[in-house]
């Protein structure tokens, strides 16, 4: 295990004042701790099992049957607006056959407990599908790390580590991982997952987008840093970010799992999915300038920018649909 020295100076500045969002997180990284520390009390052992038990508590908690923005925008104060739209009310359906006629009650709930239902979005559309139905991104990270011999990853805003441990289970890559959180209680999370694996460990230090501190990484010669709905609470990124990422080795491979489609302008198609995605950011105050930082840094040279995907991983929650950016180090 890489021992990780978090420094001081800017860094200590930033973790002393954090952002409404970050210190939203603070508190609900702490809450999720509790939950899985009652889970590895009660004899789980398996860090997979759990951050899938953890999950599972999480999607039919009564708060749940919506992403977690959900919490945060009833406590910021956001006003309340219908997040999806209602399937076609089927209150009559009949299943009819030869011999019989079954009369069909819908319901709101399946047997699970969690909705029947979620709006989705994928590229320009909106659907309405299982709530079961979703993009499974480290398994997405996964597929692409085969074959590519990668010496570590890293990801940058991770949360309790899940991630990590998703990715290695789901068959990534045998390096060690590395998660940067901002967050103590986050970090507290993914330390306490490492402990119980030998397989694999999660090396923590805290992690700020604003003040970008890489220097508790070791060298190596290929990696893969990858960010996952983690820029988006970040109101506008520094323009040394991507550089100093690009930096991190000789061969830096980034990958961008973030909402930022609404930053690709559209005339037409799409309109309505662009304007209520940009609404929703305008009004919770996120991330304004991943795209046009991408653009900028491809431009001078600085990296380059192999793919860019609007709205191509979707997502269950509609009003912050993952979009996909890959760069590599030049």
């Amino acid at each position: 295990m890489f021992l990780i020295d978090c420094g001081g100076g800017l860094m200590d500045q930033a973790f002393e004042n954090p952002t409404k969002w970050n210190d939203f997180y603070e508190r609900s990284w702490d809450s999720r701790r509790k939950i899985m520390s009652d889970i590895i009390s009660s004899g789980e052992t398996n860090p997979l099992r759990v951050v899938n038990l953890f999950l599972s508590s999480i999607r039919l908690s009564k708060k749940e049957q919506q992403p977690l923005i959900r919490d945060a925008k009833n406590m910021m104060g956001i006003t309340e607006r219908e997040l999806e739209k209602r399937p076609v009310d089927v209150r009559n359906v009949m299943l009819v056959n030869d011999r019989s006629s079954i009369k069909i009650t819908p319901h709101v709930n399946l047997p699970s407990g969690r909705r029947a239902d979620m709006q989705h979005t994928h590229r320009n559309k909106f659907s309405v599908l299982s709530s079961y139905t979703d993009c499974d991104k480290m398994d997405f990270l996964s597929d692409y790390c085969q074959s590519r011999n990668f010496e570590a990853v890293i990801e940058l805003g991770s949360g309790y580590g899940g991630n990590l441990v998703k990715l290695y289970h789901q068959g990534g890559p045998k390096v060690p991982y590395f998660a940067g959180e901002f967050t103590e209680s986050g970090t507290q999370c993914a330390e306490m997952l490492n402990a119980l694996s030998s397989n694999f460990e999660i090396n923590s230090f805290r992690f700020d987008f604003r003040y970008p501190d890489f220097s508790s990484i070791p060298k190596f010669e290929n990696i893969l840093v990858f960010t996952c709905h983690s820029i988006e609470q970040v109101d506008f990124i520094p323009d040394k970010l991507i550089p100093d990422i690009s930096k991190l080795a000789k061969n830096v491979t980034c990958i961008h799992m973030e909402p930022f489609g609404f930053q690709l302008v559209s005339k037409d198609v799409g309109r309505d999915v662009d304007e209520c995605h940009k609404k929703f950011f305008m009004e919770n105050g996120w991330n304004q300038n991943l795209l046009n930082q991408l653009l900028v840094h491809a431009s001078k040279g600085n990296i380059d920018l192999e793919y860019i995907g609007k709205n191509t991983l979707g997502g269950v929650d509609s009003y912050s649909p993952s979009s996909l950016a890959v760069w590599k180090s030049l």
